[in-house]
């Protein structure tokens, strides 16, 4: 099961480089936040920031010349 979780993330991560998807993305979280629930729209504007940190890192490393992936430890 974690193994699928992560595939959501890494899904989630590269669809959330699209900025025309962020937008929607943070409509349907500011939609469906409900008074007295975990807000929604908190933790989509996380996703968002983290899928714009990716994508920033990935291209820093492609402008030195680096591999744009992630490395493993």
């Amino acid at each position: 099961m974690p193994k699928r979780t992560k595939n959501y993330e890494t899904g989630l991560i590269e669809r959330l480089k699209d900025p025309s998807y962020v937008m929607e993305y943070l409509k349907a979280a500011l939609q469906n936040d409900e008074p007295g629930e975990d807000a929604a729209f908190p933790l989509a504007l996380r996703d968002a920031a983290k899928a714009n940190m990716t994508y920033d890192i990935e291209a820093v490393r492609l402008e030195q010349g680096q591999d744009p992936r992630p490395r493993s430890h």
